[in-house]
């Protein structure tokens, strides 16, 4: 007896597909066609649920870029560790080493050319850039608070703009890291960039070399 799949395997059986037919032969190759000769629908029950390619690619990027933007505060916290190493920890918590972790990084940067070229993909990357700024705003508050240091208005304001400059080097950064970057070459560039920005951003910071709170 044949098993009933639901609407949401269904779905993600394409979007797997589709992650196949791009990193195997680039975005240039997807056609629906394609996307049906890897998964068990065919080309007409593909369009049940996509009304075409554009539909498809938009749907995995943001299922992809949900991952990566996801900050679980209460996980965070959870580390007890000082900002500066909650935050490289953060940053860090996929390993560039895993075959998948590399996949899923290399579909994102295909995926994120077309913000450059189509609108719809241009909303979904300023969601997830907003989304990632409130979280890991509210992170930051939330770490610094328990560690007993204060936040004055302009110096959320500085944070602020620092987790916007953070979000523009996350792509470089996966770059350099799908490119063979050492993971401890980019941990240390991060960590050192972080000391800075929260040494200038916090009120009433001591030395970096003498605060444990960083």
């Amino acid at each position: 007896m044949t098993k009933h799949r639901s609407r949401e395997d269904r779905i993600q059986e394409i979007l797997d597909a589709t992650s196949d037919v791009i990193d195997e032969h680039g975005l240039p190759a997807l056609t629906m066609d394609a996307i049906a000769a890897h998964c068990s629908l065919s080309k007409g029950g593909v369009y049940r649920f996509f009304p075409n390619k554009h539909a498809v690619c938009l749907a995995l990027f943001d299922q992809i870029y949900s991952f990566i933007a996801e900050i679980n505060v209460e996980e965070c916290l959870s580390w007890n560790l000082p900002i500066t190493e909650t935050l490289s920890r953060l940053i860090f918590r996929d390993d560039f080493s895993h075959a998948q972790v590399t996949r899923h990084y290399r579909l994102w940067l295909l995926l994120l050319s077309q913000s450059l070229l189509n609108e719809d993909f241009r909303k979904t990357k300023q969601k997830y850039m907003l989304q990632i700024e409130v979280d890991a705003a509210h992170l930051i508050s939330a770490v610094l608070a328990r560690d007993g240091l204060e936040l004055s208005d302009q110096t959320k304001n500085e944070l602020t703009m620092a987790i916007q400059v953070a979000n523009t080097m996350l792509e470089g950064m996966v770059i350099e890291a799908l490119c063979g970057t050492p993971r401890e070459d980019l941990q240390q560039r991060i960590r050192w960039w972080l000391e800075r920005i929260l040494r200038d951003a916090v009120q009433k910071f001591p030395s970096v070399n003498n605060d444990p709170s960083l």
